[in-house]
């Protein structure tokens, strides 16, 4: 009767392995798709800034013009 219990609990101990092994995953995959996210955005950003600049020194040069 202990060996089956040991049986049992072993296959219990493989299941909760297999369940934490898959959930760990999961979190390394969300966590690298945060991660892909965040650089792309600042990298996006910086995009941005960059070619909006020379619109906004235009801009601002017209409105010093006007004043």
């Amino acid at each position: 009767m202990k060996s089956l219990s040991f049986l049992v609990s072993l296959v219990s101990l493989r299941k909760i392995k297999s369940v934490l092994s898959h959930v760990e995953d999961l979190i390394l995959q969300v966590l690298s798709l945060l991660l892909v996210s965040k650089l792309t955005s600042m990298k996006t950003l910086r995009t941005l800034m960059v070619s909006l600049q020379p619109t906004l020194v235009l801009s601002t040069n017209h409105t010093r013009f006007l004043s």
